[in-house]
């Protein structure tokens, strides 16, 4: 769910969130995804859960405000994201390609850190290949890897 911060749990196919002490959420004004609850909770659960996907079919800016990103540009990607900043501390963005390229995002103005990247790696290249991709969580000062699939991090 974008930029909630609650204790979910999701399955590798991305359709089925366990909510994990899960007191009380009220999803209003939400009307692009519906589905019904199910498995055990405690608390309230009302109204529906939004998943946004976001097509990224040109080069440009990675809208961090949604949380899945499928990059299904025919040639190489060239796409930014922005700082991570105290403002988005929390923000998870996951991002699959959906094509072979060679795709390629660079954080402005922050790093890239955790699995697979050092200090200072500002760039990450996609191997080329369908599913290559990562989920990063902005800590406020970085973007921090905890997911990685064929992605290479690179200071550029």
């Amino acid at each position: 769910m974008p930029n909630l911060k609650l204790n979910v749990e999701e399955s590798p196919d991305g359709l089925t969130w366990t909510f994990v002490d899960l007191d009380t959420v009220d999803f209003s004004n939400v009307t692009t995804f519906k589905a019904d609850v199910t498995g055990d909770l405690t608390g309230d659960v009302t109204g529906v859960a939004l998943k946004t996907v976001e097509d990224n079919s040109e080069d440009g800016a990675i809208d961090i405000t949604d949380e899945y990103h499928l990059v299904t540009k025919a040639t190489a990607a060239a796409l930014t994201l922005e700082a991570a900043s105290t403002a988005n501390s929390g923000y998870v963005v996951k991002i699959k390609s959906t094509t072979l390229q060679a795709h390629v995002i660079t954080a402005e103005g922050a790093d890239f850190s955790g699995w697979g990247a050092s200090e200072g790696n500002n760039t990450a290249t996609f191997g080329g290949a369908v599913g290559d991709g990562l989920t990063l969580v902005s800590d406020g000062t970085n973007w921090i890897c905890v997911e990685n699939v064929n992605v290479t991090f690179t200071t550029v």
